[in-house]
């Protein structure tokens, strides 16, 4: 049947299938090992991310609470914001509008006394326009006037001549007045 070459050929075909059994073996013991340890690395990994997972949803449900409790105290500081600015729009703007009414009413007031003052102020400045006309008139008479014009000597003597008739005159009128008595009384 086989000879003795093919038998021997056999053989070491069958020592290196052995061989390569043994390799295999080892290399599948190895793999074994290794997988294994990956699978326990793998659930020591899942077990991690389980309780990274229940640890953030934990958190993540508180967030969300305190972003909900954050949420309606915004909600609150903002309606109470536009409440308080509702407020004072409503205050300046009846604050505004009285002292606008106010103003109107006086400055209504100043210009119907402006329109009552207003003839006075025309009859005035017609009497200060006849009044710089006289000024005028009077500075043009002083210009014409002379010096001696103004001396007082001459007029001082009419007054004393004119005094001294007057004086005379007075003492007629008495005389006379003591004729007409003595003549009343003689006739009676």
């Amino acid at each position: 049947m086989f000879n003795k070459q093919e038998l021997e050929d056999i053989k070491e075909s069958l020592e290196e299938i052995s061989k390569n059994m043994f390799v295999l073996k080892q290399t599948n013991e190895e793999l074994k090992q290794k997988i294994q340890s990956n699978e326990e690395l793998l659930t020591s990994l899942l077990n991690t991310v389980k309780e990274i997972n229940a640890l953030n949803n934990t958190k993540l449900v508180e967030e969300l609470k305190e972003i909900a409790v954050l949420r309606q105290k915004f909600s609150k500081a903002v309606a109470s914001f536009e409440l308080l600015h509702q407020k004072i729009y409503d205050r300046l703007y009846t604050g505004l509008n009285e002292t606008l009414k106010n103003h109107q009413n006086e400055l209504k007031s100043t210009t119907e006394s402006y329109k009552a003052t207003m003839p006075k102020v025309k009859e005035i400045n017609d009497t200060f326009s006849i009044v710089i006309e006289e000024v005028n008139k009077f500075k043009t008479i002083a210009k014409t006037l002379k010096e001696t014009d103004f001396e007082l000597v001459n007029h001082q003597k009419n007054l004393e001549r004119l005094d001294r008739e007057k004086l005379y005159l007075l003492k007629k009128i008495d005389t006379l007045e003591r004729m007409i008595g003595k003549y009343r009384r003689n006739k009676n």
